[in-house]
């Protein structure tokens, strides 16, 4: 990076006026010297007014410094350039005018140097004009500003100078250091002047998008040097530009960096500056989650939406074949009767960083089905179906669940455990996540670890299995309610290439009552058979989750499939 000297001052014109000056300017009312006109319609004060009245008057000699500037109360005022040295300063008070707008004319097309000069001395803005001309200026401290007009070669210039409010954005001089900088926004054009070539104008904003563009634009074609600076003061990006032209660079959202417009050989040159954030469109989709028949809730899932300007508050708008679904507006939609056949959508907007309205539409859904019962999902399984479940336990001593090992696997006594091996702590992490994933699903029945030296309610054994399957479960339960006692989940521990999560996800299914299911291309579930599913998710599916619940919700008996 290239670090910028900021040792040099401000070099200004020759204008400002002395602390002595402006004391007596500030205690005098700057009336000029009434024995030097007999004119009526003096301008001559004592007092400061807030306002000034629509009617002209006419210039007051001698005002050839600041203590004997005409005080104004007039929005119009007339007066004349005597010789090329002859300074005329007028006064006013208007602190309730942010933007002063000046306009000049005259007969003559000689140039006159008009200014307009703020209570420390400093020129806010200044410029030769030959015949007419306007001049914007925004007062940087309270007080009287002054105007004065410099005199042309042209001996008796009659000219006359016409006062309103103005608007708009304007540098506030002197803005000439860092902590000095004019605050600058998104899309609002500031007007500068660079008075002369060692004038600096600084500016300062707060980025809102990864990349920032500059723009600049002047009447004049003699260069400028734009500078974007990052907090620090050091060099981003740099392009030196005669008329019109931009410099980008990268920047953080949040962070603060400065903008610095060098001054032109062209004095009292005036220019604009624009901030342009680049939008950054989001990146990422957005899912929808839930089981896509009647009676289910869909939900957005935008975890994966990233925006470089930042991500706004969300609002959100459901679609039913690619019609607005009225007053569907949150996260979440419950499908009914009327979505039967139909695709959903979602549509989310929001306001970015950068102040750009960005929309995001998802995909649509496959057709919303009837709502699936549970002898539909008895219909899919082929195998380990024994209509058992477990008691609901909610407000009660949770189920446990614990870990066999060469010394403790004497804790299941229905049958010996052969070939036991302990659970590495990667192999413990994978059971207990599976198990918070199925807890998820089935809040009613809740599981806890638990090692006290007792067995626990559902054992997990890494041994030898069956048929040599990678996993095989038992249970016992009671009759007639069918209601689980104990189960036993083993992992063949010959195996060293097994699916571990899946085969935990899947066995898990079974001891809680699921059966597998027949191998079906239209379903993702966890619960097709383990030798032949072509199961694409790492965790339960939102089938799986209806499927649980549906059947713990049924109050009828099912058939038993073995």
């Amino acid at each position: 990076m290239i670090m910028k000297d900021f040792s040099k001052k401000l070099a200004k014109k020759p204008l400002a006026l002395s602390p002595l000056s402006l004391a007596i300017a500030a205690c005098g009312g700057g009336g000029g010297d009434s024995s030097s006109s007999n004119q009526s319609n003096s301008s001559t004060s004592t007092s400061y007014g807030s306002s000034l009245h629509s009617i002209t008057s006419r210039e007051m000699e001698s005002n050839n410094t600041p203590k004997t500037s005409n005080f104004l109360k007039q929005t119009t005022f007339s007066g004349q350039s005597y010789s090329s040295t002859d300074d005329d300063y007028f006064q006013l008070n208007i602190p309730s005018w942010d933007v002063i707008k000046l306009t000049f004319s005259s007969n003559h097309w000689d140039d006159h140097e008009v200014s307009i000069i703020d209570s420390l001395g400093f020129t806010l803005s200044s410029k030769s004009i030959s015949n007419n001309g306007t001049l914007v200026a925004k007062p940087y401290h309270d007080g009287e500003v002054y105007i004065l007009v410099e005199g042309s070669d042209y001996d008796t210039a009659n000219y006359t100078i016409s006062l309103s409010q103005g608007s708009g954005n304007y540098e506030m001089e002197p803005n000439n250091f860092p902590d000095d900088a004019d605050q600058i926004y998104n899309n609002t054009p500031i007007k500068g002047q660079s008075s002369s070539r060692t004038d600096d104008d600084y500016f300062v904003f707060t980025a809102t998008s990864g990349t920032t563009t500059v723009s600049f634009s002047s009447g004049h074609w003699d260069d400028h040097q734009v500078t974007i600076l990052n907090s620090a003061q050091q060099t981003m990006s740099q392009s030196s530009i005669s008329n019109t032209g931009s410099v980008t660079s990268s920047t953080f959202i949040g962070q603060e960096y400065y903008v610095l417009v060098s001054g032109s050989d062209y004095d009292q040159e005036e220019y604009t500056l624009t901030l342009n954030p680049s939008n950054n469109p989001p990146i990422g989709n957005l899912s929808i989650n839930g089981d896509k028949s009647e009676g289910q809730t869909l939900t957005v899932d935008t975890s994966l939406l990233v925006d470089l300007d930042g991500l706004g508050a969300f609002a959100y708008q459901w679609l039913r074949d690619g019609v607005d679904i009225y007053l569907e507006n949150s996260q979440n939609y419950q499908l009914t009767a009327l979505d039967i056949g139909s695709k959903i959508s979602v549509r989310i907007s929001y306001i970015d960083g950068a102040g750009k309205n960005e929309i995001i539409n998802s995909q649509e859904t496959i057709a919303i089905s009837s709502a699936k019962t549970a002898q539909y999902y008895h219909n899919l399984f082929f195998d380990d179906f024994d209509d058992v479940r477990w008691e609901n336990n909610i407000d009660q001593a949770a189920y446990t669940f614990g870990f066999a090992t060469p010394e403790n696997k004497y804790l299941w006594t229905d049958f010996e455990l052969q070939n036991v091996r302990e659970f590495t702590n990667s192999e413990k992490d994978i059971v207990i996540k599976a198990m918070s994933d199925w807890g998820e699903a089935l809040p009613e029945v809740h599981f806890t670890q638990s090692d006290d030296g007792s067995r626990p309610d559902l054992f997990f054994c890494i041994g030898s299995t069956p048929y040599g399957t990678d996993g095989y479960w038992n249970s016992t339960w009671s009759l007639p309610d069918r209601i689980v006692i104990k189960s036993l989940i083993r992992f063949d521990e010959s195996n060293p290439n097994i699916n571990f999560r899946k085969t935990a996800l899947h066995e898990i299914g079974n001891i809680l009552g699921l059966g597998d299911i027949k191998p079906n291309p239209n379903i993702d579930s966890i619960m097709e058979d383990p030798f032949q599913y072509t199961y694409s998710s790492n965790g339960l599916t939102d089938f799986d989750v209806s499927m649980i619940n549906t059947i713990y919700n049924y109050d009828g008996n099912l058939e038993i499939i073995t």
